[in-house]
């Protein structure tokens, strides 16, 4: 397991499909740039979110997360694989909040006592 912080710079759209054993599963890719303090060689990591923890992590470009990452190989037709799964990914910024919506009113204008419209 390793841990890493950094921002999402990007998500694969949703890739979907059955297991052999015929079970359902869904997969994202994430690319996260978790050094970019030389900007022309940025070091990130590319992972994979699967199945409920997609909804559950809502990862999302551009925002910054800790992550908990496992790597894993795996050999076929004499080559060697390796691939990295997300299983913790935390924000560790908030958003911004939203200001609260402001009550739209024309402004009063001056009357007299008679309820007449004054020119000032």
């Amino acid at each position: 397991m390793a841990t890493f912080k950094g921002v999402i710079s990007a998500l694969t759209p949703i890739q979907s499909g059955t297991s052999k054993a015929g079970k359902a599963w869904q997969r994202v890719d994430a690319t996260l740039v978790y050094d970019n303090s030389k900007p022309e060689y940025p070091k990130a990591i590319l992972f994979s979110v699967m199945n409920d923890n997609i909804n559950k992590f809502n990862l999302q470009v551009g925002v910054e997360y800790e992550v908990e990452v496992d790597f894993s190989t795996r050999d076929y037709n004499g080559r060697t694989y390796m691939s990295a799964s997300c299983w913790k990914a935390t924000p560790t910024q908030q958003p911004a909040p939203q200001p609260a919506p402001q009550p739209q009113y024309a402004p009063a204008q001056p009357t007299d006592d008679l309820g007449n419209d004054l020119p000032f």
